[in-house]
């Protein structure tokens, strides 16, 4: 991932790592990287893209029906990076990429929802199962 940041700084004419560390580290580029994932959606990722509004007393604004409002993230503060970084490892190495019967790779939340990927599977494990009639020479 360090790699498309990289990729990405240079397309942009952004500061890269190797001139000045701090500069590119606060320039908020993982933001984009992530946008572009098809990781995006995923709730891990949640907190790093979104935060609470807070009233003056740093209590969560809620709206009508008590849901809390949520504003975007400044991809620019100390440390966001860093963040994202660590949980990108964390995402990609928990849900590695799946490849079907005819060789393409498909990404985890392609997939179908867990219960419904068990039930085609005891399906497919009770077809597997069932003796049909025997045929004679």
């Amino acid at each position: 991932m360090m790699g498309m940041l990289d990729w990405y700084r240079d397309c942009l004419r952004m500061t890269p790592r190797w001139d000045d560390a701090v500069v590119a580290h606060a320039d908020g580029v993982w933001r984009d990287a992530l946008l572009t994932s098809p990781w995006f959606h995923w709730a891990e990722f949640f907190p790093l893209l979104k935060e609470p509004v807070l009233d003056e007393r740093g209590r969560p604004v809620t709206d009508a029906r008590g849901r809390v409002l949520y504003q975007d993230r400044d991809p620019r503060q100390d440390g966001m990076e860093d963040a994202f970084m660590d949980l990108w490892e964390a995402v990609a190495n928990a849900r590695p990429l799946k490849k079907t019967a005819n060789g393409q790779f498909i990404l985890p939340h392609m997939l179908p929802p867990c219960y419904e990927m068990k039930q085609a599977q005891r399906r497919i494990k009770a077809a597997a199962t069932e003796i049909g009639p025997c045929i004679s020479f």
